[in-house]
Formats: C-alpha cells, sequence, structure tokens
C-alpha cells in the first residue's frame, strides 16, 4: 500500500515531489526474513542474484527506474550501495563517512551525515541536566570542527561531495521547545562549517553571543554550550599523560586526583597531567569566577607497565571507532558496556598489535579487554595469543586465552583474556586476537562482518 501511495504521488510529481530529489530510505532493513521466505528465494533465483544484498540492490535499481522516468533523482541512505549501487543513485552517508567516500569514487553524488557529528538528537553538553537523547555526545564544536569533505576522497572526486546534512530524529524529543534546543546552536555550527572557506572557534563563538540574544528575543529555546570537559589520554614512548579541555573560551578548568570534588579552591589545569598510578581525575569548568557544571567530568585510569606504550597495528582499527588514537590500547582507560567510546573496532580482521613499552621490564601477567554485544555484530575473539620480545623481531609465545562466552550469547559481555606465568622480561608485547569473522548462523546478520573491539592491553 505505501509503494502504491508513493507511485501516485510521483505520478503527479510536480505536485507531491517539486525538489530533483526524492528520497527512498533504504536502510536498516532486517533481511533473515528474507532468507526464510519463498517468494523473496525464487526472485533471487529467477533473476540469478547471489544473496539477499543484491535482492535489495534489485529493488533498489527498480525504483530508481521508475523515478527517473519521472524526471527525478534517487538518493538513499548508504545501505543502498550494499549488493551493487543503482546507475545514477546518490548516497547519504549516515554510518560514518565511507559511504560516502565509495559512492563518490564511483561518480556518484554524496551527501555527508555521518552520526558523529551530525546526529543532533544526540546530547550537545552534560548529559546531567540535560533533555532527554538518544544517547552519544556531539557538541557544538565537534559541529564547527567538521570537514564534509573526507581527507582520503582524491581532490578529482570532490565534486560529487554535495554536502552535508545534521539529523534529529525524535524518539525522545516531544515538544517543539525541545526541537529548539537540539538544533540551536548546532545549525550555525554547521552551516558555517560547510559554507565557510575559513573557520575560526573563536570568532564564531563571539558572534554566537549576539545569536543567543536573538534567540532570547524571539523566545527560542537553545543550549548554551558544553561546559564538560574533555578528558583525553595521551599515551607516548612509555609515558601517560592526560590533557584537560573546555570548549567555552576563557574558561578555567579546575580538577582533582583525590576523589574529591573539584571547585575554585582545586588543582587550577595548565599543562598535561602526568598518570604515574591509578587514579580517578575529576574536572569542572569555571566562567567569571563561577563552576558551570553540574556535576564534574571524571575518567578513571590504570596504571600497569604498557600504559603509555606505543602500538603499531598489522591491521588498523576502523575508522569510525577511533577511541583516542592509535595509542588506545595503552592509554590507562578501561571501555565499559557502552561501545561507542574507549574502544577500538576492527571489522572482520584479526586485532593484531605489537606494544613497545619504551624499554625491558619484568612481566608475569597478561591481559586483552574485548567486547560482546550481539545486536551491535560485536563478537568476542576465539582466543588471544600473547608473545614477549626484547628486540621487537624475535617474539616468543607466553600463552594463549580462550573464554566460555557462546557467540549467541545475547546480553552484553566485557571479557578479559588473561594469562599468568613466570617473570619475563621484555620491551615488546604481541597480542593477536583471532576474530569471528562472520555473524553466525541465525544472527539477523548472518554472514556478514562481524566486529572484534578491544580496550587495553594490560601488562604487569
Amino acid at each position: 500500500m505505501k509503494y502504491l501511495l508513493f507511485a501516485r504521488c510521483v505520478e503527479r510529481s510536480d505536485v507531491c515531489f517539486p525538489s530533483a530529489y526524492i528520497h527512498i530510505g533504504g536502510d536498516e532493513t532486517d533481511k533473515a526474513p528474507w532468507k526464510k521466505c519463498g517468494r523473496c528465494q525464487a526472485r533471487i533465483k529467477k533473476e540469478g542474484l547471489k544473496n539477499e544484498e543484491e535482492l535489495q540492490s534489485y529493488f533498489i535499481k527498480r525504483i530508481e527506474k521508475f523515478i527517473v522516468s519521472k524526471k527525478r533523482k534517487m538518493i538513499g541512505w548508504d545501505e543502498i550501495l550494499e549488493g551493487g549501487l543503482a546507475p545514477e543513485a546518490a548516497v547519504m552517508s549516515w554510518r560514518g563517512e565511507a559511504g560516502g567516500i565509495e559512492a563518490a569514487k564511483m561518480n556518484h553524488e554524496a551527501v555527508m551525515t555521518p552520526g558523529t557529528p551530525c546526529y543532533f538528537d544526540h546530547y550537545q553538553a552534560g548529559p546531567e541536566g540535560e533533555p532527554a537523547a538518544i544517547g552519544g555526545f556531539n557538541t557544538l564544536k565537534k559541529v564547527y570542527d567538521y570537514e564534509p569533505i573526507p581527507k582520503e576522497l582524491p581532490a578529482d572526486k570532490h565534486k560529487f561531495i554535495l554536502g552535508a546534512q545534521a539529523n534529529v530524529w525524535t524518539e525522545f524529543i516531544t515538544a517543539a521547545a525541545h526541537l529548539e534546543y537540539m538544533v540551536l546552536p548546532r545549525m550555525l555550527a554547521l552551516a558555517e562549517a560547510v559554507w565557510s572557506t575559513k573557520k575560526d572557534w573563536d570568532d564564531f563563538n563571539r558572534r554566537l553571543q549576539f545569536q543567543f540574544k536573538s534567540f532570547e528575543q524571539k523566545g527560542f529555546r537553545y543550549s548554551p554550550g558544553n561546559f564538560t570537559v574533555d578528558i583525553k589520554p595521551v599515551s607516548d614512548h612509555g609515558k601517560l599523560e592526560v590533557s584537560l579541555f573546555s570548549e567555552i573560551p576563557n574558561a578555567a578548568i579546575y580538577y582533582t586526583v583525590d576523589g574529591t570534588l573539584p571547585a575554585i579552591s582545586s588543582l587550577k589545569y595548565s599543562q598535561p597531567i602526568p598518570i604515574e598510578n591509578s587514579q580517578t581525575i575529576k574536572a569542572t569548568s569555571a566562567l567569571n569566577g563561577r563552576v558551570m557544571n553540574m556535576q564534574p567530568a571524571q575518567q578513571s585510569f590504570i596504571m600497569h607497565k604498557a600504559a603509555g606504550g606505543n602500538v603499531t597495528y598489522l591491521y588498523p582499527p576502523s575508522t569510525y571507532y577511533p577511541a583516542d588514537g592509535p595509542n588506545t590500547l595503552t592509554d590507562g582507560v578501561r571501555g565499559k558496556k557502552a561501545h561507542q567510546k574507549y574502544w577500538h573496532g576492527f571489522a572482520k580482521n584479526n586485532i593484531a598489535a605489537t606494544v613497545d613499552m619504551g624499554r625491558a621490564k619484568n612481566i608475569s601477567r597478561l591481559s586483552l579487554g574485548c567486547l560482546q554485544n550481539y545486536g551491535a555484530y560485536i563478537f568476542l575473539p576465539k582466543e588471544v595469543i600473547f608473545e614477549l620480545s626484547v628486540d621487537g623481531n624475535t617474539f616468543v609465545e607466553t600463552g594463549h586465552a580462550v573464554h566460555a562466552v557462546s557467540a549467541e550469547e545475547k546480553a552484553i559481555a566485557v571479557k578479559d583474556f588473561e594469562i599468568q606465568f613466570l617473570p619475563q622480561k621484555a620491551r615488546y608485547i604481541r597480542v593477536t586476537a583471532i576474530a569471528i569473522e562472520t555473524c553466525p548462523k541465525g544472527h539477523p546478520g548472518e554472514g556478514q562482518s562481524a566486529w572484534t573491539f578491544a580496550d587495553e592491553i594490560v601488562a604487569e
């Protein structure tokens, strides 16, 4: 019925669809029922298709022919790439930028709208004291700093990136005032990020104060800004430090390392803080002598012999899950059950990482923290192999660890793969996590690439 109504509207496209583009969706389709559907399987066989992904592509291509016949262009979410892209389709890249990059390389138009930072239904501050949001954390500065043309894209393909778009899904938004709060002032930041040839964050903030007055005069609800302090670990050459940052110009940052709440009388941040033992840093921002946070930001760090070490990978982690950068596995931060932060994600490939601790140390215990989230296509590795080396060239296997969690287990699980042994002297640690390459039988993504997530390589 929906398709019939759509077709009747497109028949009168000049009235129902005056724009050049018609968005057909095409995202988040659960293809598991198609595997059991006799009609779907018959169509796959009749059309000579390989799988359910190609069945979706077959349908999308049919829809595109219809839309093109009405002198319109089809656009859809990046899932329409799966199984082959329709000849003239444009792509909206929401699962990161990979879909937009792939489309542009194929000479197809693309609109960049990745969840980070273009989803305005995510928190922009707090989240303590903020209106309800679906999750995530896309601050005003993240939006302002966004560049819609990816660095990985060749210069001759830049023309296929049409721009960027913000999305606001309203599952948690129940009133117009709430909606205004979620888009203001982030929509101003995205507009300047997309349309300006030269950006200046401090100048943008100066001009923003006049916009705030305008919002107030018009009765618009808006976010005054993200006062939450960003606590970022930096590990390098065997040393672990923490940088503190506030998006608010001229804000002072105060912090504690003894578990107490920070105040104006606490330590004032001026340079990176060395982490020499396990501790929790709490930090708050202050403006004109007044603490601005309802609740301070805090982060716990564990100190161990590999903390601060440089990490190299045989297979790089996904750009979708950068966490704190290349040395995430030695930054002293343990991941929680939420997989969007503090975890490195690896699609299909094994995790093969080597840590340089900077100097030789006595080691008697090694572990790798991993995550399983069945619904997010994330599975624990089959096993983890640990090796040690003095010179970085010759490695000796020290042991391996397995787990007893089924790949069919739907509860989120955080698991440390751990081995203990007699003390050995080594400077380098090599960890290899043998991944489950594809989602198991019966999973909604059966046969599709699975993810392996890791948070920290711990050496003691």
